[in-house]
């Protein structure tokens, strides 16, 4: 009912088996919550007709801030369901998107969404399949996330020249304190452009570059760099 609803401030339905229906069902209440912050629903089994209804139901939470979809079957035909619900909730400051098969096209409708979250501090893109091609999408959208704090783009296939483009984009976002690239195949090349791109990010705090084919040079770029940010407490190259 209404007044069931009403005054609830987080929902967590994370690890369950709801889908696309079930999804829809919880939706239909959703409507009602419009004091709600937090809003889990990760593994799930949820795909793009659920997150139509997901959409429906945030036009009616303007005070929503924590948003996790991390672990469905969004994929990329579900990534303009993710841009609907982007418009809906303007306050957002934490986006999961991860373990959810997106590719470049699922990374290019949700760049241009990102405008609508101006404050967003966390975005979570782990594990998907973006590649370059994607990587290079998201670090256009990110010049809209200026607040952004915490960057997790761990396992996604990128290489030296998404390294590039993660490089290019940290010069927008300043305040970053969390940077993960682990994973991916960046290379001694790709370290290199990435450390060039931390000389914009003073209030870094944890750099995960684990698992990037990183030799020598690579891994002395980074040591180098990492001298030079005080703020720096955990760096991980294993």
């Amino acid at each position: 009912t209404q007044s069931t609803w009403a005054n609830l401030q987080m929902l967590d339905i994370s690890g369950n088996d709801i889908r696309d229906y079930g999804a829809n069902k919880i939706s239909n209440g959703i409507r009602y919550t419009t004091h709600l912050k937090t809003l889990n629903f990760s593994r799930n089994y949820i795909g793009e007709n659920g997150l139509d209804g997901i959409a429906i139901g945030l036009s009616h939470t303007p005070n929503l801030t924590d948003l996790d979809l991390s672990g469905n079957h969004i994929k990329d035909n579900g990534a303009d369901k993710i841009c609907k619900c982007l418009r809906n909730v303007s306050n957002l400051q934490t986006l999961d998107v991860s373990y959810n098969q997106l590719r470049i096209h699922g990374a290019d409708m949700i760049s241009n969404a990102l405008r609508f979250s101006p404050d967003l501090k966390t975005l979570d893109f782990r594990s998907n399949n973006l590649g370059d091609n994607g990587i290079h999408k998201i670090s256009i959208g990110l010049q809209y996330n200026r607040n952004l704090q915490k960057l997790y783009l761990g396992d996604n296939h990128i290489g030296r020249s998404g390294a590039g483009s993660i490089s290019s984009c940290l010069s927008f976002i300043t305040n970053l304190e969390v940077l993960d690239i682990s994973e991916n195949k960046i290379g001694d090349r790709g370290a290199e452009m990435i450390s060039n791109g931390l000389s914009y990010t003073p209030k870094l705090q944890i750099l995960h570059l684990g698992k990037n084919y990183l030799g020598y040079k690579g891994a002395s770029k980074i040591c180098k760099l990492s001298s030079t940010i005080s703020s720096l407490q955990t760096l991980f190259l294993r």
